[in-house]
């Protein structure tokens, strides 16, 4: 089992991907400058020899969006992230929670709406962090 941990600010995307059993990293980076001319993707990953591959491009990534997309579709073309079966989970940090979240909460519908809320608090990066939330829900299925 895997999961991934996002960390969506408010130009950046930087994320890690997690064996559970050990918690050994099988993957991490970050997008950066998204919204801007030139932005871009530094990666790792193990191969399925378990060495360590990197690469690094320059890209444009319009929004969170796409962003996502770009780390969701890398992980599963470098075969650190597979089958619906392997993803156990996924962890967001989000910047502000208001008086609503202290600790670690499990994210369904109304959770989303009270990150939402606490958008004043923090309006450079709860929206970012958002759009994690929104993305990997839509692209990582069968994942709480």
């Amino acid at each position: 089992m895997k999961a991934l941990v996002l960390n969506s600010g408010s130009s950046s995307i930087k994320y890690q991907l997690f064996r559970c059993d050990d918690w050994e990293s099988l993957a991490s980076g970050a997008i950066t400058r998204i919204g801007e001319q030139e932005g871009a993707l530094a990666r790792r990953w193990l191969n399925a020899q378990g060495e360590a591959e990197s690469s690094k491009e320059t890209l444009t990534v319009a929004d969170h969006h796409a962003g996502l997309e770009c780390i969701v579709s890398g992980l599963r073309k470098t075969g650190a992230l597979g089958d619906v079966t392997q993803r156990r989970a996924v962890g967001h940090r989000v910047v502000h929670g208001g008086e609503a979240f202290h600790c670690p909460t499990i994210v369904d519908d109304p959770v989303v709406a009270a990150i939402r809320d606490t958008i004043p608090l923090a309006p450079l990066h709860n929206p970012a962090n958002l759009d994690g939330i929104e993305v990997a829900r839509q692209s990582l299925e069968a994942v709480a």
